[in-house]
Protein backbone atom coordinates (compact mmCIF):
# COMPACT_ATOMS: atom_id res chain seq x y z
CA UNK A 1 0.00 0.00 0.00
CA UNK A 2 1.30 3.36 -0.72
CA UNK A 3 0.89 4.76 3.02
CA UNK A 4 3.75 2.32 4.06
CA UNK A 5 6.50 3.81 1.78
CA UNK A 6 9.02 6.24 2.76
CA UNK A 7 9.31 8.81 -0.70
CA UNK A 8 11.75 10.48 1.44
CA UNK A 9 14.24 7.82 0.99
CA UNK A 10 13.70 7.66 -2.84
CA UNK A 11 12.49 11.17 -3.70
CA UNK A 12 15.43 12.10 -5.61
CA UNK A 13 15.61 8.88 -7.67
CA UNK A 14 13.61 7.94 -11.07
CA UNK A 15 12.41 10.87 -13.61
CA UNK A 16 10.82 14.24 -12.58
CA UNK A 17 8.05 16.03 -14.24
CA UNK A 18 7.14 19.46 -14.34
CA UNK A 19 3.39 21.19 -14.46
CA UNK A 20 2.58 24.52 -14.47
CA UNK A 21 -0.83 26.23 -15.11
CA UNK A 22 -1.85 29.59 -14.96
CA UNK A 23 1.01 30.90 -12.22
CA UNK A 24 0.58 27.67 -10.22
CA UNK A 25 3.62 24.92 -10.68
CA UNK A 26 4.34 21.27 -8.91
CA UNK A 27 6.81 18.83 -9.28
CA UNK A 28 6.32 15.31 -9.64
CA UNK A 29 8.98 12.57 -8.82
CA UNK A 30 8.01 9.21 -10.40
CA UNK A 31 10.07 6.87 -8.33
CA UNK A 32 8.86 3.67 -9.44
CA UNK A 33 6.07 1.86 -12.52
CA UNK A 34 2.82 2.98 -9.98
CA UNK A 35 4.12 5.83 -7.34
CA UNK A 36 5.26 8.96 -7.38
CA UNK A 37 6.05 11.97 -4.77
CA UNK A 38 4.49 15.26 -5.32
CA UNK A 39 6.73 18.28 -4.57
CA UNK A 40 7.14 22.02 -4.74
CA UNK A 41 3.34 22.89 -5.06
CA UNK A 42 2.68 26.75 -5.51
CA UNK A 43 0.87 29.17 -6.52
CA UNK A 44 1.99 32.91 -7.06
CA UNK A 45 -1.57 34.60 -6.90
CA UNK A 46 -3.66 33.61 -4.36
CA UNK A 47 -7.82 33.35 -4.69
CA UNK A 48 -7.79 32.68 -8.10
CA UNK A 49 -7.90 28.85 -8.99
CA UNK A 50 -4.56 28.52 -9.96
CA UNK A 51 -3.84 25.79 -7.25
CA UNK A 52 -7.13 24.12 -7.99
CA UNK A 53 -6.21 24.23 -11.46
CA UNK A 54 -2.60 22.47 -10.71
CA UNK A 55 -3.77 19.77 -8.49
CA UNK A 56 -6.47 18.40 -11.28
CA UNK A 57 -3.99 18.68 -13.88
CA UNK A 58 -1.82 16.98 -11.85
CA UNK A 59 -4.20 14.36 -10.65
CA UNK A 60 -5.38 13.58 -14.23
CA UNK A 61 -2.36 12.95 -15.13
CA UNK A 62 -1.78 10.35 -12.03
CA UNK A 63 -5.00 8.66 -13.06
CA UNK A 64 -4.16 7.92 -16.63
CA UNK A 65 -0.67 6.80 -15.95
CA UNK A 66 -1.63 4.48 -12.68
CA UNK A 67 0.34 6.45 -10.20
CA UNK A 68 -0.84 6.31 -6.54
CA UNK A 69 0.78 10.03 -5.39
CA UNK A 70 2.19 10.74 -1.60
CA UNK A 71 3.32 14.28 -0.63
CA UNK A 72 4.43 16.07 2.79
CA UNK A 73 2.35 19.28 3.97
CA UNK A 74 4.55 22.40 4.66
CA UNK A 75 3.34 25.50 4.01
CA UNK A 76 6.26 27.61 2.46
CA UNK A 77 6.78 31.30 2.53
CA UNK A 78 5.38 34.05 4.98
CA UNK A 79 3.41 32.66 7.35
CA UNK A 80 0.83 35.90 6.85
CA UNK A 81 0.85 34.50 3.79
CA UNK A 82 -0.73 31.83 1.64
CA UNK A 83 -2.37 28.49 3.65
CA UNK A 84 -1.71 26.87 6.82
CA UNK A 85 -0.89 23.80 7.38
CA UNK A 86 -4.61 22.87 8.36
CA UNK A 87 -5.64 24.71 5.40
CA UNK A 88 -3.13 22.79 2.80
CA UNK A 89 -4.78 19.53 4.61
CA UNK A 90 -8.35 20.53 3.62
CA UNK A 91 -7.31 21.47 0.43
CA UNK A 92 -5.48 18.26 -0.58
CA UNK A 93 -8.16 16.14 1.02
CA UNK A 94 -10.39 17.62 -2.16
CA UNK A 95 -7.93 16.06 -4.62
CA UNK A 96 -8.61 12.76 -3.18
CA UNK A 97 -5.53 12.59 -0.37
CA UNK A 98 -5.52 11.16 2.95
CA UNK A 99 -3.38 11.47 5.79
CA UNK A 100 -1.05 8.82 6.55
CA UNK A 101 -0.25 8.22 10.39
CA UNK A 102 -1.15 10.61 13.53
CA UNK A 103 -0.68 14.20 11.98
CA UNK A 104 3.27 14.45 13.30
CA UNK A 105 5.02 17.16 11.59
CA UNK A 106 5.74 16.78 8.47
CA UNK A 107 2.01 15.26 7.45
CA UNK A 108 2.20 13.20 5.18
CA UNK A 109 -1.16 12.54 2.76
CA UNK A 110 -1.34 9.89 -0.29
CA UNK A 111 -4.05 9.56 -3.11
CA UNK A 112 -4.33 6.18 -4.95
CA UNK A 113 -4.98 6.19 -8.53
CA UNK A 114 -8.39 6.77 -10.06
CA UNK A 115 -7.71 4.53 -12.35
Amino acid sequence: MIHELDPILVNELGKAKRFNVDGASARLFIFSDDVARLTSVMARKKGIGAGRAIMEKICRYADEHGLDLVLYVQRYGDPRQGLSNAQLIEFYRKFGFHVDGDFKQPVMMWRSSQE
